[in-house]
């Protein structure tokens, strides 16, 4: 029988990460966000959401050159949704 104060959690989804990774961005927590999205890359290295969320929070903090590299690298992936590509498009503006 399983103790119910130990629950079993599962393991974490890259989605479940990525829905993490943006609530701990909106909620403030930078440095969450950014381990989150490192620890997604670890795991999925061509992740998108993750290098697209790592590239705002960089354009965020001033660091434009990292953040359009971050973007440039999620709009090559074929899943990347159009707004990762408008934000790249604005960056670059």
């Amino acid at each position: 029988m399983l103790n119910p104060t130990h629950p079993v959690t599962a393991p974490l989804t890259v989605e479940t990460a990525m829905r993490r990774a943006y609530a701990h961005w909106r909620a403030g927590q930078a440095a969450q966000t950014e381990l989150l999205c490192l620890r997604i890359l670890r795991v999925s290295p061509q992740q998108p959401g993750a290098m697209h969320l790592l590239g705002i929070m960089a354009h965020a903090y001033g660091f434009l050159d990292r953040a359009v590299g971050y973007l440039e690298a999620a709009t090559r992936q074929p899943q990347a949704p159009a707004v990762f590509h408008s934000n790249l498009a604005e960056m670059y503006r």
